[in-house]
């Protein structure tokens, strides 16, 4: 942690485990525009996810809390995502 004059500030390292598909899915489709499978940048691929967020890069890492939000796919001519997140306790 490092101190400028008032301010603090504070290095946080944390990894975030998405799992597409199979039996412990954490991101979910819930939109697609008519052009996103034709899309080199899955334009107006709209998804939601549930993910666990980890100490370590391992996924058996220790858990933090988890990581919840909306992706969001809107440029048409180059990869570009939003991510929306919701603001919740640790687990």
């Amino acid at each position: 942690m490092g101190c400028n004059g008032n301010e603090m500030t504070a290095k946080l390292h944390f990894y975030i485990q998405d799992f597409i598909g199979g039996r412990n899915e954490t991101v979910y489709e819930v939109a697609r525009a008519s052009i996103t499978s034709t899309s080199p940048t899955s334009f107006g691929l709209v998804q939601v996810l549930d993910d666990v967020m980890t100490a370590g890069p391992d996924m058996n890492s220790k858990p933090l809390g988890r990581f919840q939000g909306v992706l969001r796919r809107f440029r048409s001519e180059n990869n570009s995502v939003h991510l929306g997140s919701r603001r919740g306790r640790a687990a």
